[in-house]
Protein backbone atom coordinates (compact mmCIF):
# COMPACT_ATOMS: atom_id res chain seq x y z
CA UNK A 1 0.00 0.00 0.00
CA UNK A 2 1.85 2.87 -1.14
CA UNK A 3 2.36 5.88 1.51
CA UNK A 4 0.05 9.40 0.90
CA UNK A 5 3.26 11.17 0.04
CA UNK A 6 3.85 9.07 -3.34
CA UNK A 7 1.06 11.33 -4.83
CA UNK A 8 2.20 14.58 -4.10
CA UNK A 9 3.57 16.76 -6.62
CA UNK A 10 7.20 17.02 -6.86
CA UNK A 11 6.75 19.06 -10.28
CA UNK A 12 10.47 20.46 -11.61
CA UNK A 13 12.07 19.94 -8.72
CA UNK A 14 12.26 16.11 -8.83
CA UNK A 15 15.24 15.07 -9.86
CA UNK A 16 17.31 11.27 -11.03
CA UNK A 17 18.84 11.34 -7.77
CA UNK A 18 15.86 11.98 -5.86
CA UNK A 19 14.02 8.86 -7.92
CA UNK A 20 16.56 6.66 -6.77
CA UNK A 21 17.18 7.16 -3.17
CA UNK A 22 13.26 7.79 -2.39
CA UNK A 23 12.15 4.71 -4.32
CA UNK A 24 15.17 2.72 -2.38
CA UNK A 25 13.37 3.78 0.80
CA UNK A 26 9.97 3.29 -0.35
CA UNK A 27 10.84 -0.20 -1.07
CA UNK A 28 12.54 -0.51 2.46
CA UNK A 29 9.60 -0.22 3.82
CA UNK A 30 7.99 -2.42 1.85
CA UNK A 31 9.82 -5.15 1.09
CA UNK A 32 11.86 -5.01 4.89
CA UNK A 33 15.61 -4.17 5.50
CA UNK A 34 16.44 -7.95 6.30
CA UNK A 35 15.07 -9.26 3.61
CA UNK A 36 17.04 -7.34 1.55
CA UNK A 37 20.00 -7.16 3.03
CA UNK A 38 20.25 -3.42 3.58
CA UNK A 39 20.96 -2.88 0.32
CA UNK A 40 19.40 -0.75 -2.17
CA UNK A 41 16.54 -1.65 -4.53
CA UNK A 42 16.16 1.84 -6.32
CA UNK A 43 15.11 0.17 -9.67
CA UNK A 44 12.35 -2.02 -8.45
CA UNK A 45 8.86 -0.49 -8.86
CA UNK A 46 6.32 -3.51 -8.57
CA UNK A 47 5.68 -5.14 -5.72
CA UNK A 48 7.91 -7.14 -3.19
CA UNK A 49 10.15 -9.64 -4.12
CA UNK A 50 12.87 -7.63 -5.10
CA UNK A 51 14.37 -9.54 -8.49
CA UNK A 52 18.02 -8.99 -8.10
CA UNK A 53 18.68 -7.13 -11.11
CA UNK A 54 16.32 -4.47 -9.02
CA UNK A 55 19.25 -3.60 -7.03
CA UNK A 56 21.72 -1.39 -6.81
CA UNK A 57 24.78 -2.43 -6.08
CA UNK A 58 27.70 0.82 -6.52
CA UNK A 59 26.68 2.70 -3.24
CA UNK A 60 26.40 2.55 0.43
CA UNK A 61 23.07 2.29 1.64
CA UNK A 62 23.03 5.07 4.81
CA UNK A 63 21.88 7.57 2.64
CA UNK A 64 18.30 5.47 1.51
CA UNK A 65 17.79 3.94 5.25
CA UNK A 66 17.90 7.35 6.92
CA UNK A 67 15.39 7.91 3.53
CA UNK A 68 13.48 5.22 5.15
CA UNK A 69 13.16 6.29 8.96
CA UNK A 70 12.20 9.54 7.35
CA UNK A 71 9.30 8.61 5.51
CA UNK A 72 8.05 6.03 8.15
CA UNK A 73 7.79 8.91 10.64
CA UNK A 74 6.63 11.67 7.85
CA UNK A 75 5.41 9.96 5.27
CA UNK A 76 6.56 9.90 2.01
CA UNK A 77 6.38 13.66 0.10
CA UNK A 78 8.90 15.46 -1.77
CA UNK A 79 9.23 17.79 2.00
CA UNK A 80 9.69 15.52 3.71
CA UNK A 81 12.67 13.51 1.25
CA UNK A 82 14.13 17.50 1.07
CA UNK A 83 14.14 17.73 4.82
CA UNK A 84 16.90 15.60 5.41
CA UNK A 85 19.54 17.55 2.84
CA UNK A 86 18.72 20.75 3.95
CA UNK A 87 18.87 19.80 7.51
CA UNK A 88 22.19 18.28 6.60
CA UNK A 89 23.29 21.14 4.79
CA UNK A 90 22.14 23.51 8.45
CA UNK A 91 24.35 21.25 10.52
CA UNK A 92 27.35 21.67 7.96
CA UNK A 93 26.89 25.40 8.19
CA UNK A 94 26.75 25.02 11.93
CA UNK A 95 29.62 22.91 12.73
CA UNK A 96 32.28 25.12 9.97
CA UNK A 97 30.58 27.78 12.19
CA UNK A 98 32.08 26.27 15.08
CA UNK A 99 35.08 25.32 13.40
CA UNK A 100 36.23 29.05 12.41
CA UNK A 101 35.26 30.68 15.11
CA UNK A 102 37.51 28.49 17.53
CA UNK A 103 40.25 29.21 15.32
CA UNK A 104 39.96 32.84 13.71
CA UNK A 105 36.88 34.25 16.04
CA UNK A 106 33.02 34.82 15.00
CA UNK A 107 33.74 37.28 12.55
CA UNK A 108 35.81 35.11 9.99
CA UNK A 109 33.23 32.25 11.32
CA UNK A 110 30.20 34.31 10.25
CA UNK A 111 31.53 35.14 7.08
CA UNK A 112 33.17 31.68 5.49
CA UNK A 113 29.47 30.65 6.65
CA UNK A 114 27.71 33.20 4.36
CA UNK A 115 30.54 32.35 1.60
CA UNK A 116 29.25 28.66 1.81
CA UNK A 117 25.71 29.45 1.47
CA UNK A 118 26.01 32.21 -1.03
CA UNK A 119 27.45 29.62 -3.51
CA UNK A 120 25.41 28.07 -6.30
CA UNK A 121 26.78 24.94 -6.23
CA UNK A 122 25.90 24.77 -2.47
CA UNK A 123 22.18 26.49 -3.28
CA UNK A 124 21.71 23.54 -6.40
CA UNK A 125 23.06 20.56 -4.83
CA UNK A 126 22.17 21.56 -1.16
CA UNK A 127 18.72 20.46 -1.10
CA UNK A 128 18.90 17.59 -3.37
CA UNK A 129 18.30 14.26 -2.26
CA UNK A 130 21.88 12.81 -2.74
CA UNK A 131 24.87 12.08 -0.95
CA UNK A 132 26.88 15.20 -0.90
CA UNK A 133 24.59 17.48 1.08
CA UNK A 134 23.81 14.67 3.91
CA UNK A 135 27.43 13.62 4.19
CA UNK A 136 29.43 17.11 4.27
CA UNK A 137 28.39 17.60 8.08
CA UNK A 138 29.98 14.44 9.49
CA UNK A 139 32.96 14.76 7.56
CA UNK A 140 33.04 18.51 9.07
CA UNK A 141 31.83 17.16 12.52
CA UNK A 142 35.14 14.65 12.44
CA UNK A 143 37.19 17.57 11.66
CA UNK A 144 36.29 19.34 14.50
CA UNK A 145 36.55 17.19 16.69
CA UNK A 146 40.27 15.81 15.33
CA UNK A 147 40.84 19.71 16.32
CA UNK A 148 39.30 19.54 19.79
CA UNK A 149 40.55 15.85 20.53
CA UNK A 150 44.46 17.77 19.70
CA UNK A 151 43.42 20.40 21.72
CA UNK A 152 42.03 18.52 25.35
CA UNK A 153 43.62 15.15 24.62
CA UNK A 154 40.01 14.40 25.68
CA UNK A 155 39.00 10.58 24.58
CA UNK A 156 35.06 11.39 23.88
CA UNK A 157 36.35 13.87 21.01
CA UNK A 158 38.50 10.96 19.57
CA UNK A 159 35.61 8.59 19.98
CA UNK A 160 33.76 11.32 18.03
CA UNK A 161 36.17 11.54 15.28
CA UNK A 162 35.76 7.61 14.17
CA UNK A 163 31.93 7.82 14.58
CA UNK A 164 31.78 10.74 12.09
CA UNK A 165 34.05 8.85 9.99
CA UNK A 166 32.31 6.02 10.55
CA UNK A 167 28.80 7.99 9.28
CA UNK A 168 30.16 9.39 6.54
CA UNK A 169 31.71 5.62 5.36
CA UNK A 170 28.22 4.35 5.55
CA UNK A 171 26.96 7.18 3.68
CA UNK A 172 29.15 7.09 0.51
CA UNK A 173 32.53 6.48 -1.38
CA UNK A 174 33.75 9.88 -0.96
CA UNK A 175 33.76 8.94 2.93
CA UNK A 176 36.30 6.70 2.21
CA UNK A 177 38.15 9.40 0.27
CA UNK A 178 38.50 11.71 2.84
CA UNK A 179 39.31 8.91 5.86
CA UNK A 180 42.13 8.04 3.76
CA UNK A 181 43.06 11.27 2.47
CA UNK A 182 42.87 12.27 6.37
CA UNK A 183 45.24 9.10 7.14
CA UNK A 184 47.46 9.85 4.41
CA UNK A 185 47.84 13.40 5.84
CA UNK A 186 48.16 12.49 9.58
CA UNK A 187 51.13 9.95 8.62
CA UNK A 188 53.13 12.84 6.38
CA UNK A 189 52.55 16.01 8.83
CA UNK A 190 51.11 14.36 11.89
CA UNK A 191 52.10 13.78 15.10
CA UNK A 192 53.20 10.38 17.08
CA UNK A 193 49.55 9.80 18.18
CA UNK A 194 48.22 10.79 14.61
CA UNK A 195 50.62 8.70 12.78
CA UNK A 196 49.55 5.27 15.12
CA UNK A 197 45.89 6.13 14.37
CA UNK A 198 46.09 6.42 10.61
CA UNK A 199 45.95 2.57 10.84
CA UNK A 200 42.64 2.37 12.48
CA UNK A 201 41.32 5.01 9.88
CA UNK A 202 42.87 2.83 6.83
CA UNK A 203 41.13 -0.10 8.56
CA UNK A 204 38.16 1.35 9.49
CA UNK A 205 38.15 2.38 5.32
CA UNK A 206 38.47 -1.21 4.10
CA UNK A 207 36.20 -2.76 6.81
CA UNK A 208 33.32 -0.69 5.78
CA UNK A 209 34.27 -1.67 1.83
CA UNK A 210 34.39 -5.37 2.59
CA UNK A 211 30.82 -5.17 4.47
CA UNK A 212 29.12 -3.47 1.98
CA UNK A 213 30.62 -6.03 -0.36
CA UNK A 214 29.43 -9.13 1.67
CA UNK A 215 25.47 -6.90 1.80
CA UNK A 216 25.96 -7.01 -2.10
CA UNK A 217 26.46 -10.71 -2.13
CA UNK A 218 23.76 -11.74 -0.07
CA UNK A 219 21.06 -10.47 -2.51
CA UNK A 220 23.60 -10.89 -5.72
CA UNK A 221 26.22 -13.92 -5.50
CA UNK A 222 27.79 -11.92 -8.55
CA UNK A 223 27.51 -8.49 -7.00
CA UNK A 224 31.60 -7.88 -7.03
CA UNK A 225 31.62 -8.38 -10.41
CA UNK A 226 28.99 -5.44 -11.37
CA UNK A 227 30.87 -3.33 -8.81
CA UNK A 228 33.71 -3.79 -10.62
CA UNK A 229 32.11 -3.24 -14.00
CA UNK A 230 30.61 0.28 -12.35
CA UNK A 231 34.39 0.60 -11.35
CA UNK A 232 35.84 0.81 -14.82
CA UNK A 233 32.95 2.45 -16.11
CA UNK A 234 33.08 5.53 -13.73
CA UNK A 235 36.90 5.50 -14.07
CA UNK A 236 36.93 6.02 -17.79
CA UNK A 237 38.77 2.84 -18.40
CA UNK A 238 35.55 1.92 -20.00
CA UNK A 239 33.87 4.72 -21.39
CA UNK A 240 34.56 7.24 -24.12
CA UNK A 241 35.11 10.45 -21.72
CA UNK A 242 38.24 11.50 -23.40
CA UNK A 243 40.33 13.87 -21.17
CA UNK A 244 40.13 17.10 -23.35
CA UNK A 245 36.46 16.48 -22.55
CA UNK A 246 37.22 16.06 -18.99
CA UNK A 247 39.01 19.15 -19.31
CA UNK A 248 36.39 21.58 -20.64
CA UNK A 249 33.73 19.72 -18.77
CA UNK A 250 35.19 20.56 -15.26
CA UNK A 251 36.20 23.96 -16.18
CA UNK A 252 32.48 24.73 -16.78
CA UNK A 253 31.21 23.10 -13.57
CA UNK A 254 33.56 25.38 -11.62
CA UNK A 255 33.26 28.55 -13.58
CA UNK A 256 29.16 28.20 -13.36
CA UNK A 257 28.44 26.45 -10.04
CA UNK A 258 31.38 28.40 -8.53
CA UNK A 259 30.98 32.51 -8.85
CA UNK A 260 34.58 34.15 -9.95
CA UNK A 261 34.44 37.11 -6.96
CA UNK A 262 34.50 33.52 -4.72
CA UNK A 263 37.88 32.64 -6.51
CA UNK A 264 39.28 35.71 -6.25
CA UNK A 265 38.38 35.66 -2.67
CA UNK A 266 40.02 32.47 -2.02
CA UNK A 267 43.11 33.09 -3.63
CA UNK A 268 43.74 36.28 -1.87
CA UNK A 269 42.93 33.78 1.45
CA UNK A 270 45.34 31.25 0.18
CA UNK A 271 48.04 33.70 0.14
CA UNK A 272 47.52 35.58 3.23
CA UNK A 273 46.78 32.09 5.10
CA UNK A 274 50.30 30.65 3.29
CA UNK A 275 51.94 33.74 4.86
CA UNK A 276 50.80 32.59 8.30
CA UNK A 277 50.53 29.00 8.62
CA UNK A 278 53.83 28.85 10.79
CA UNK A 279 53.04 32.03 12.94
CA UNK A 280 49.03 31.05 13.78
CA UNK A 281 48.10 27.54 14.97
CA UNK A 282 44.66 28.13 14.00
CA UNK A 283 45.09 29.59 10.39
CA UNK A 284 47.71 26.20 10.21
CA UNK A 285 44.76 24.03 11.46
CA UNK A 286 42.16 25.72 8.74
CA UNK A 287 44.76 25.34 5.62
CA UNK A 288 45.04 21.65 6.27
CA UNK A 289 41.57 21.44 6.60
CA UNK A 290 40.92 23.14 3.28
CA UNK A 291 44.24 21.10 1.68
CA UNK A 292 42.36 17.86 3.12
CA UNK A 293 38.99 18.66 1.17
CA UNK A 294 40.65 19.98 -1.95
CA UNK A 295 42.81 17.09 -2.66
CA UNK A 296 40.05 14.50 -1.55
CA UNK A 297 38.02 15.99 -4.16
CA UNK A 298 40.48 16.25 -6.47
CA UNK A 299 41.59 12.71 -6.40
CA UNK A 300 38.40 12.14 -7.37
CA UNK A 301 37.61 13.75 -10.17
CA UNK A 302 40.66 12.16 -11.78
CA UNK A 303 40.54 8.66 -10.61
CA UNK A 304 36.37 8.41 -11.69
CA UNK A 305 36.78 10.69 -14.66
CA UNK A 306 33.54 9.54 -16.69
CA UNK A 307 31.73 9.99 -13.22
CA UNK A 308 32.55 13.23 -13.10
CA UNK A 309 32.09 14.50 -16.08
CA UNK A 310 28.63 13.44 -16.21
CA UNK A 311 27.54 14.39 -12.49
CA UNK A 312 28.20 18.23 -11.75
CA UNK A 313 27.66 17.51 -7.64
CA UNK A 314 31.43 15.70 -8.31
CA UNK A 315 33.47 19.00 -7.51
CA UNK A 316 30.87 19.79 -4.15
CA UNK A 317 33.43 19.43 -2.33
CA UNK A 318 35.70 21.91 -3.25
CA UNK A 319 32.95 24.73 -2.16
CA UNK A 320 33.72 24.48 1.42
CA UNK A 321 37.58 25.19 1.09
CA UNK A 322 37.33 27.87 -1.31
CA UNK A 323 34.33 29.06 1.55
CA UNK A 324 36.80 28.95 4.53
CA UNK A 325 39.58 30.59 2.13
CA UNK A 326 37.43 33.49 0.85
CA UNK A 327 35.93 34.00 4.32
CA UNK A 328 39.60 34.45 5.96
CA UNK A 329 40.24 36.61 3.23
CA UNK A 330 37.06 39.02 3.93
CA UNK A 331 38.36 38.84 7.72
CA UNK A 332 41.72 39.89 7.37
CA UNK A 333 40.60 42.76 4.75
CA UNK A 334 38.29 44.01 7.20
CA UNK A 335 41.06 43.97 10.46
CA UNK A 336 43.90 45.66 7.77
CA UNK A 337 41.47 48.12 6.73
CA UNK A 338 40.36 49.09 10.06
CA UNK A 339 44.30 49.43 11.64
CA UNK A 340 45.32 51.15 8.29
CA UNK A 341 42.26 53.66 8.97
CA UNK A 342 42.35 56.05 11.35
CA UNK A 343 38.52 57.95 10.55
CA UNK A 344 35.56 56.17 12.05
CA UNK A 345 33.77 57.82 9.24
CA UNK A 346 35.64 55.80 6.36
CA UNK A 347 35.43 52.51 9.29
CA UNK A 348 32.24 52.45 8.73
CA UNK A 349 31.49 51.92 5.75
CA UNK A 350 34.01 48.64 5.83
CA UNK A 351 31.13 46.20 7.27
CA UNK A 352 28.67 47.80 4.54
CA UNK A 353 31.07 47.39 1.73
CA UNK A 354 31.45 43.44 3.06
CA UNK A 355 27.56 43.10 3.56
CA UNK A 356 27.29 44.64 -0.77
CA UNK A 357 29.76 41.53 -1.83
CA UNK A 358 27.81 38.97 0.31
CA UNK A 359 24.69 40.38 -1.24
CA UNK A 360 25.93 40.68 -4.59
CA UNK A 361 27.31 36.81 -4.39
CA UNK A 362 23.54 36.01 -2.63
CA UNK A 363 22.03 37.19 -5.30
CA UNK A 364 24.21 35.66 -8.40
CA UNK A 365 24.33 32.35 -7.11
CA UNK A 366 20.22 32.57 -6.81
CA UNK A 367 19.92 33.21 -10.64
CA UNK A 368 22.64 30.80 -11.34
CA UNK A 369 20.76 28.49 -9.20
CA UNK A 370 17.76 29.25 -11.42
CA UNK A 371 19.93 28.56 -14.58
CA UNK A 372 21.12 24.80 -13.61
CA UNK A 373 17.26 23.69 -13.18
CA UNK A 374 16.47 21.05 -15.43
CA UNK A 375 13.33 19.36 -16.40
CA UNK A 376 13.72 16.17 -16.70
CA UNK A 377 11.67 14.84 -20.42
CA UNK A 378 9.98 11.41 -20.09
CA UNK A 379 9.08 11.78 -23.42
CA UNK A 380 11.15 13.81 -25.86
CA UNK A 381 14.19 15.09 -24.52
CA UNK A 382 14.62 18.30 -27.15
CA UNK A 383 10.99 19.17 -27.11
CA UNK A 384 9.10 20.83 -24.64
CA UNK A 385 6.58 19.24 -22.18
CA UNK A 386 4.52 20.34 -19.24
CA UNK A 387 6.26 20.57 -16.33
CA UNK A 388 3.81 18.18 -14.57
CA UNK A 389 3.54 15.64 -17.49
CA UNK A 390 5.56 12.78 -15.36
CA UNK A 391 3.55 12.84 -12.26
CA UNK A 392 -0.07 12.94 -14.16
CA UNK A 393 1.27 10.04 -16.63
CA UNK A 394 2.49 8.04 -13.59
CA UNK A 395 -0.82 9.00 -11.74
CA UNK A 396 -2.88 8.00 -14.76
CA UNK A 397 -0.73 4.54 -15.22
CA UNK A 398 -1.25 3.89 -11.61
CA UNK A 399 -4.66 4.15 -11.98
CA UNK A 400 -5.42 2.03 -14.40
CA UNK A 401 -2.95 -1.19 -14.02
CA UNK A 402 -2.49 -3.01 -11.49
CA UNK A 403 0.61 -2.93 -9.24
CA UNK A 404 2.21 -6.44 -10.38
CA UNK A 405 1.70 -5.33 -14.07
CA UNK A 406 4.60 -4.64 -16.57
CA UNK A 407 4.55 -1.66 -18.11
CA UNK A 408 6.45 -1.54 -22.04
CA UNK A 409 6.65 1.73 -23.74
CA UNK A 410 7.25 3.13 -27.54
CA UNK A 411 9.63 5.84 -26.55
CA UNK A 412 13.47 5.90 -25.60
CA UNK A 413 14.07 7.79 -22.08
CA UNK A 414 16.93 7.45 -20.05
CA UNK A 415 15.01 9.23 -17.17
CA UNK A 416 11.96 6.19 -17.15
CA UNK A 417 12.85 5.96 -13.84
CA UNK A 418 11.01 9.08 -13.35
CA UNK A 419 7.87 7.93 -14.41
CA UNK A 420 8.06 4.88 -12.62
CA UNK A 421 8.03 6.15 -9.79
CA UNK A 422 5.31 8.17 -10.22
CA UNK A 423 3.47 4.88 -11.39
CA UNK A 424 4.74 2.79 -9.25
CA UNK A 425 5.25 0.35 -11.64
CA UNK A 426 7.37 -1.62 -13.22
CA UNK A 427 7.99 -0.22 -16.70
CA UNK A 428 9.99 -1.31 -20.12
CA UNK A 429 11.06 1.78 -22.85
CA UNK A 430 12.77 1.78 -26.05
CA UNK A 431 10.63 0.06 -28.48
CA UNK A 432 10.08 2.48 -31.09
CA UNK A 433 9.09 0.32 -33.92
CA UNK A 434 6.20 -3.09 -34.41
CA UNK A 435 8.94 -5.75 -34.99
CA UNK A 436 10.51 -4.78 -31.23
CA UNK A 437 7.12 -5.35 -29.69
CA UNK A 438 6.70 -8.89 -29.97
CA UNK A 439 9.81 -10.36 -29.21
CA UNK A 440 9.46 -7.78 -26.07
CA UNK A 441 5.79 -9.26 -25.16
CA UNK A 442 6.51 -12.90 -25.81
CA UNK A 443 9.24 -12.61 -23.49
CA UNK A 444 7.10 -11.35 -20.38
CA UNK A 445 5.39 -13.74 -17.78
CA UNK A 446 4.01 -11.37 -16.07
CA UNK A 447 0.77 -9.70 -16.52
CA UNK A 448 1.62 -6.65 -18.70
CA UNK A 449 0.18 -3.40 -20.31
CA UNK A 450 1.39 -0.83 -22.55
CA UNK A 451 1.64 3.06 -23.14
CA UNK A 452 2.04 4.32 -26.54
CA UNK A 453 2.86 8.32 -27.08
CA UNK A 454 0.55 8.64 -30.25
CA UNK A 455 3.02 11.36 -31.40
CA UNK A 456 5.93 9.22 -31.51
CA UNK A 457 6.96 7.96 -35.11
CA UNK A 458 5.64 4.42 -36.51
CA UNK A 459 3.17 4.61 -33.11
CA UNK A 460 -0.34 4.11 -35.15
CA UNK A 461 1.78 0.55 -36.77
CA UNK A 462 2.85 -0.36 -33.48
CA UNK A 463 -0.64 0.25 -31.70
CA UNK A 464 -1.95 -2.42 -35.18
CA UNK A 465 0.40 -4.71 -34.29
CA UNK A 466 -0.52 -5.34 -30.67
CA UNK A 467 -2.25 -8.71 -29.57
CA UNK A 468 -6.06 -8.85 -28.89
CA UNK A 469 -6.75 -6.45 -25.97
CA UNK A 470 -8.59 -3.63 -24.31
CA UNK A 471 -6.96 -0.10 -25.78
CA UNK A 472 -8.69 3.13 -24.63
CA UNK A 473 -7.12 6.90 -25.97
CA UNK A 474 -6.72 9.41 -23.18
CA UNK A 475 -5.21 12.75 -23.27
CA UNK A 476 -2.79 13.59 -20.52
CA UNK A 477 -1.50 17.04 -20.09
CA UNK A 478 -2.74 17.67 -23.42
CA UNK A 479 -0.83 14.67 -25.23
CA UNK A 480 -2.51 11.87 -27.00
CA UNK A 481 -1.70 8.17 -25.51
CA UNK A 482 -3.28 4.99 -25.56
CA UNK A 483 -3.53 2.37 -23.09
CA UNK A 484 -3.48 -1.14 -23.71
CA UNK A 485 -3.85 -4.01 -21.44
CA UNK A 486 -4.00 -7.28 -22.88
CA UNK A 487 -7.40 -9.44 -23.04
CA UNK A 488 -6.15 -12.21 -20.28
CA UNK A 489 -6.52 -9.18 -17.77
CA UNK A 490 -8.99 -7.29 -16.40
CA UNK A 491 -8.47 -3.05 -16.77
CA UNK A 492 -9.19 -0.73 -14.13
CA UNK A 493 -10.33 2.89 -14.42
CA UNK A 494 -8.72 5.24 -16.77
CA UNK A 495 -9.11 8.77 -16.34
CA UNK A 496 -9.80 10.24 -19.73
Amino acid sequence: MLTRGIADRWQTSMDYNAVVWCQAAHNYLRAGIIETAGVPSSFHFGPPPILVGDYYLHHPPLLPLLLAGVFAVLGESEWAARLLPILSMLAAVAVLWLLVRDELGERAATLTAALLAATPMVLHYGSMVNFEPCNLPWMLAAAYACRQWQKTGRRRWLALLFASLLVAMEMAWMGHFFALTLAVYWLIAGGKMERKLSGIVVAMAVGTAVLFLLQTMAVDSQGWLDMTKAVFRRTGIKGSTTWMMWLNQMWEYLSTLILAPTWLMAAAGMIWMFRRRRTSDGTHYLWSVCACFAIMNLAYIVVFRNAAYHHGYSIFYLALPLAILGGIALDAAFERINQAVATHRVRRTVPVAIAAILFYLGITAAVEFQKQRVLLHILDENAWEPPDLAYSVGLALRKAFPEDTVIFCNFQNHFLPLLAYYAQRNMIAGLPAPENWKPALAGCRQPHGALIWMNAPHAEEILGSLPDGKQTKTLIEGIPFVLWKAADTSFAGIPR
